[in-house]
């Protein structure tokens, strides 16, 4: 996506440089080189195509929600959700976002709303795919909330599908998300099932990833923060 990037503005291709920018900023975000992937964003033109400057709200967000910039995160998201016409995949994963650092910046009962408003919209539509995020975010606020029974039905809810589409990233989040949620109600055995099968995802992906990719990824500090919650269950007896 980079060298697209860099290729497309070269020759002066105005009209696909910047969606390249986009999805190699999506990219970069992901593999925690936030940095790089804000670069990529300040390519795009404030006064671009509105669905340009929407879809760099939205990984400026993201980009914030990996680096636990929640203040950040929170005021980006709602500047998708303030766009007209915003697609419905886009607004649900912006609530989601939004849920999330509402969740950790101690906005419980705002969490439980984004996040509802999130899995409500993309269950109208029926699609798995997108569901299995908005379940995780809905997880983490109900958790926040202190209820860990429906907190665990969310994540394991998405648990079929990152196996059908061997989706590990994903996958071991969730099944942390699963584990905390059985720790919270005081079950031990379920609580080490579910960490070991986190840690197995983790290791999954370490396996199908380049070297580079997994240790930019681990370096992320949610994913520090989460490896870190994996790493006192694991450690629990």
């Amino acid at each position: 996506f980079r060298e697209a990037s860099a290729t497309a503005a070269q020759s002066g291709d105005r009209l696909n440089a910047p969606y390249y920018a986009i999805d190699c900023s999506r990219v970069l975000c992901r593999l925690g080189r936030p940095d790089e992937a804000r670069r990529m964003l300040e390519q795009i033109d404030p006064g671009s195509y509105g669905t340009l400057v929407m879809q760099s709200d939205f990984l400026r967000a993201a980009i914030a929600l990996t680096q636990r910039q929640f203040p950040a995160a929170i005021e980006n998201s709602r500047k998708v959700l303030a766009r007209p016409g915003v697609n419905n995949a886009f607004v649900a994963a912006a609530h989601s976002i939004l849920g999330l650092a509402q969740a950790a910046s101690g906005a419980r009962s705002d969490a439980l709303e984004s996040t509802a408003e999130a899995a409500n919209l993309v269950g109208k539509y029926g699609s798995t795919v997108l569901m299995v995020e908005p379940l995780l975010a809905r997880a983490e606020a109900l958790l926040a909330a202190g209820d860990g029974r429906k907190a665990l039905e969310a994540a394991l809810a998405a648990q079929p599908e990152f196996a059908r589409t061997k989706r590990d990233e994903p996958a071991w989040r969730g099944w942390l998300l699963a584990a905390r949620a059985e720790s919270a109600s005081g079950n031990s055995a379920k609580t080490r099932e579910y960490s070991e099968k986190a840690a197995n995802s983790l290791a999954a992906l370490q396996r199908k990833w380049d070297p580079e990719s997994y240790q930019t990824y681990v370096s992320r500090p949610d994913v520090q923060f989460d490896r870190g919650l994996l790493s006192r269950l694991l450690s629990a007896k």
